[in-house]
């Protein structure tokens, strides 16, 4: 399998630990904690809280980044398919890609293509 597979097989994966990691989110939101004073002295409850904020801000970070690296390995295989930009996505202003990031995959793939190509000519070449 090549690395071209293998991403497309990962970006499927990664499609459902992003859901799975969304609706994690949605569940750590609805907890019920209960209003804290936090002029009062510190205590168990402020323990609580600051518990959930920290999973709550784990999960987010996770969920962003997973997002991020997801559109950007989509990107590169729907370029390497040879659609242009404008046909995958139309980002808003300010929200354009990380174009260094996506050449570096698609630089990979490129790379793994002409090794196949070259290795190909080679069996042809010498009967095999």
């Amino acid at each position: 399998m090549n690395k071209y597979q293998l991403t497309k097989k990962w970006l499927k994966e990664q499609a459902i630990k992003i859901k799975e990691t969304k609706n994690n989110l949605k569940e750590t939101q609805r907890e019920n904690l209960p209003y804290i004073d936090f002029h009062l002295e510190y205590c168990e409850e402020h323990v609580e809280h600051d518990k959930w904020a920290t999973r709550l801000y784990n999960l987010e970070h996770d969920k962003k980044n997973a997002k991020r690296k997801f559109r950007y390995k989509h990107i590169a295989c729907s370029l390497f398919r040879g659609k242009t930009l404008e046909q995958i996505e139309q980002p808003k202003h300010g929200n354009e890609p990380n174009m260094k990031t996506i050449n570096s995959y698609l630089d990979i793939f490129i790379k793994e293509r002409k090794e196949e190509e070259a290795e190909y000519e080679q069996a042809i070449r010498f009967g095999a």
